[in-house]
């Protein structure tokens, strides 16, 4: 089994960034597929600087768990917050050879969304899960 790994990532307005994968037409977290001795969050934290060009290897990050995903594919996901985004220079480096043979980032732009706009956007199962994380993580607060 396949396992795409990311990381939600909220910035000091609250807001949540997302990525278009090139070529596709639902904006996405910032994720990729785990390489052979790679844990997830050494995978995820690859992927948002490869995807983003932000660097998470010194972040905390908080893991939402393995999921379901696509058939003969798992997404497992992290969440972490980050200041300063404003500054940011989002950036690929990550690259595939589209249909005509060019060499094409794998993301071809970036937004910061509020709640809403994430909803409305952002993959279904990854809205799912980032939905259901929060509601059972509220509920562990208010006991």
């Amino acid at each position: 089994m396949k396992v795409s790994c990311g990381v939600v990532i909220i910035n000091e307005n609250g807001k949540f960034l997302i990525c278009h994968p090139t070529g596709g037409g639902v904006w996405s977290l910032p994720k990729g597929i785990m390489d052979e001795n790679e844990t997830p969050e050494q995978a995820a934290k690859r992927e948002v600087k490869e995807e983003t060009g932000i660097d998470l290897s010194n972040a905390v990050l908080k893991d939402m768990g393995e999921h379901s995903f696509r058939p003969g594919k798992n997404i497992h996901l992290f969440m972490t917050k980050i200041t300063g985004s404003s500054n940011l220079k989002l950036v690929c480096t990550s690259y595939f050879d589209n249909w005509e043979g060019i060499s094409t980032p794998e993301v071809d732009n970036f937004k910061w969304v509020n709640w809403s706009e994430l909803g409305q956007k952002l993959h279904a199962v990854q809205f799912q899960i980032i939905t259901q994380y929060i509601f059972e993580n509220s509920l562990n607060l208010a006991k």
